[in-house]
């Protein structure tokens, strides 16, 4: 422990210009957070813009830092002064730790309570969140560079491993490897953990084979295998196992109930349902009635899984993303998009439609008016919502809370609009983890922006909780996709 500190105090002295810029970056970072709100639309303020395109940069002042710490005492090659020294790996190890800790994770946890104290919050009230925003600094932000470093020899081969970073991404999205996002919608925080586990597993055994061994080579072979490995991972994990996973893990507020979907063939699409086509596909828009929801309460769907099948028996499997949109009185419309190809040769005739849905009910609906103007107004579940005009007949809402609460469903409509009843409930994710992986301490559940010509006294918001969730199987026999086809 003597020596380990004995190696923090000399580092501190080094680098003391150097931590005292990375200071200020971060002061910087914290006066935009304060001050600052996400930008919506091409009204947004120069200072919002400016924190915006900071968040992005304050990352490159922490890696640096990061690796002018640990290349103090180069682990590569075998001139360094200090293997000859009565060095221990361990405390070596530990002060590099300890100076992270330090100058990067504390300087971000009073940033944190100034950004909170700005936007209306107390911290104090929220220290499980921001201990744990801490944690996934250290894990995501900073323990990853930290591993860069020690199997780079300098400065020079660290940013050029650096910059290969985002060149092997871009390589892997050019040869077909999925594109994801640090995204929590639904159960993808199940992934992304997944993500996160490989990616700690690479940098624990690159740290310990380094500092105890130093094994270089070894270390960078780890190293280039673990980043593509863990960049896939998210996008090849099976839906349906992250969504099995997610269920058996909620504790259901109400009996799962005996839901059944049946056809609706005489219903006429509306003209103001929400079309969203992909390349290559064509939309497809079938009518459906849920029977058995229980009243005063909705339905979801979380994922579906769809397939098509010809009397002939051949089948398809629709890709992409799969929606169920409510109507009234148990009305839903069920949207998918079909391969080109395969809606040819299938229009013509009446195919079977397999549908595996994960399904989640929701309950507990709660209805918040948001007044016109920059005073912000407590909505459950969300944090504190706002509503202003942003340009002439042009008005943006922002929700946002410190860190993040239970799941919560939610929908945004101008105070005289009446078409709430058929609005999609958006949101839910159901990752138990406090915090986001991004820079902000701020978690923004609603980011919107309403056009209109009259002036809207307000914002109505609905929420709603999941009370239940359960997986069904549906067939439906006897369709003819071409009298479903939207143009």
């Amino acid at each position: 422990m003597r020596q380990a500190l004995h190696i923090f105090k000399k580092d501190t002295r080094h680098l003391r210009i150097e931590i005292l810029v990375v200071s200020a970056v971060i002061a910087v970072f914290a006066y935009l957070g304060a001050h600052s709100h996400p930008i919506l639309n091409q009204y947004a303020s120069p200072i919002d813009r400016l924190s915006s395109v900071y968040e992005l940069l304050l990352p490159l002042a922490w890696w640096y830092l990061i690796a002018a710490v640990v290349q103090e005492e180069p682990v590569p090659g075998e001139r360094q002064f200090w293997i000859t020294r009565p060095y221990s790996r361990i405390s070596l190890l530990g002060a590099k730790t300890l100076f992270i800790l330090m100058f990067l994770n504390l300087p971000m946890l009073l940033a944190d309570c100034i950004i909170l104290l700005a936007r209306g919050f107390e911290p104090w009230s929220y220290l499980p969140g921001m201990l744990f925003r801490q944690l996934i600094l250290f894990i995501v932000w900073f323990l990853p560079f930290a591993a860069l470093a020690a199997i780079t020899a300098n400065l020079k081969q660290f940013v050029l491993l650096l910059l290969m970073l985002p060149l092997v991404y871009i390589v892997s999205i050019l040869v077909g490897a999925p594109l994801f996002l640090f995204y929590w919608g639904g159960a993808e925080w199940i992934p992304i953990s997944a993500l996160i586990l490989v990616g700690f597993a690479a940098t624990f055994t690159v740290l310990q084979i380094q500092f105890a061994k130093r094994r270089t080579t070894l270390a960078r072979g780890i190293a280039l295998c673990a980043f593509p490995l863990a960049l896939v991972v998210p996008p090849l994990f099976p839906r349906t196992t992250a969504y099995d996973l997610q269920f058996a893990l909620s504790h259901p507020q109400t009996d799962e109930p005996a839901v059944t979907l049946v056809l609706d063939p005489t219903r006429r699409r509306p003209v103001d349902l929400m079309t969203g086509g992909e390349p290559g596909t064509v939309e497809i828009d079938i009518p459906v009635r849920a029977k058995e929801v229980p009243e005063k309460m909705d339905l979801v769907a979380d994922h579906l899984a769809i397939s098509i099948r010809t009397s002939d028996g051949k089948s398809w499997s629709v890709p992409g993303r799969n929606w169920l949109f409510p109507a009234r009185n148990g009305q839903l419309w069920l949207k998918l998009h079909v391969d080109s190809t395969v809606f040819e040769q299938t229009k013509n005739s009446d195919v079977t439609l397999r549908m595996s849905s994960y399904l989640t009910l929701l309950g507990g609906h709660h209805i918040t008016p948001v007044q016109l103007g920059r005073t912000s107004t407590e909505v459950p579940g969300m944090g504190r919502c706002s509503f202003w005009e942003s340009a002439p007949h042009d008005y943006a809402a922002t929700c946002e809370s410190p860190f993040r609460g239970p799941a919560v469903f939610y929908k945004a409509a101008l105070s005289r609009d009446v078409s709430l009843d058929t609005m999609l409930l958006e949101g839910g994710s159901y990752s138990p983890y406090a915090a986001e992986l991004g820079i902000s301490p701020r978690v923004l559940s609603l980011r919107g922006t309403f056009g209109t010509s009259e002036p809207p006294n307000g914002l109505i918001i609905v929420t709603a909780v999941p009370l239940a969730h359960f997986h069904r199987d549906f067939r439906f026999s006897g369709v003819h996709l071409g009298n479903f086809a939207h143009d």
